[in-house]
């Protein structure tokens, strides 16, 4: 007797930036259903140089970008704090071999940008919505759907991101289905958080 397998949980991830696409690749690892959202045209990441420790390349280096870390970053050989008056060092902690060898995994820095490239190039390109600005979030006892700028709608089992309000106010979010929500929640008054 051959049963039918249900269908993965599906996850809709609101923002293409470096957390939004490295959770969504972990998703798609785990093997959820997981489709990214974000209101830019295009995808690019700004700013400038990102220091990654062991615990997190050794993630990436999971999800295949591995040989990317290591063409665009660097391995520093250790951190150095100095004096700002008269560059005395003042501490000196080990980075490099020393590093990897303890924690089994390498220490980078390297361009935001580079690191953001790497992590696009893991997601399946039908997987990737662009000009998709979330605006609405409503709950349907039974579903939750997430409203976009452009008119459309997804209504996964799972919503996660991270929204940027002002220059002062961020907040994080997580919602499923059967949270108790207003009918008709605006992004603006959104205060979920999760740990």
């Amino acid at each position: 007797m051959q049963h039918d397998q249900a269908p993965p949980t599906s996850i809709a991830v609101i923002g293409g930036g470096i957390g939004g696409l490295t959770a969504a690749a972990c998703l798609l690892r785990a093997g959820f259903d997981v489709h990214v959202y974000e209101q830019a045209s295009r995808l690019s990441e700004v700013g400038a140089g990102i220091n990654i420790g062991p615990n997190a390349s050794r993630i990436l280096h999971r999800l295949g970008i591995a040989e990317e870390l290591k063409k665009s970053g660097i391995k520093p050989v250790s951190f150095d704090q100095r004096r700002w008056d008269d560059g005395r060092l003042l501490l000196r902690s080990p980075l490099g071999e020393e590093v990897e060898a303890a924690f089994g995994a390498p220490y980078y820095t390297l361009h935001r940008g580079d690191l953001h490239r790497a992590l696009v190039d893991v997601i399946p390109a039908d997987r990737l919505h662009l000009g998709h600005r979330l605006t609405h979030l409503l709950d349907h006892d039974d579903r939750i759907e997430g409203r976009f700028e452009n008119g459309a709608s997804v209504s996964p089992d799972a919503l996660i991101g991270r929204m940027v309000f002002t220059r002062s106010f961020a907040t994080s979010f997580s919602v499923r289905k059967n949270l108790a929500l207003p009918a008709a929640w605006p992004i603006a008054d959104w205060f979920l958080r999760i740990a």
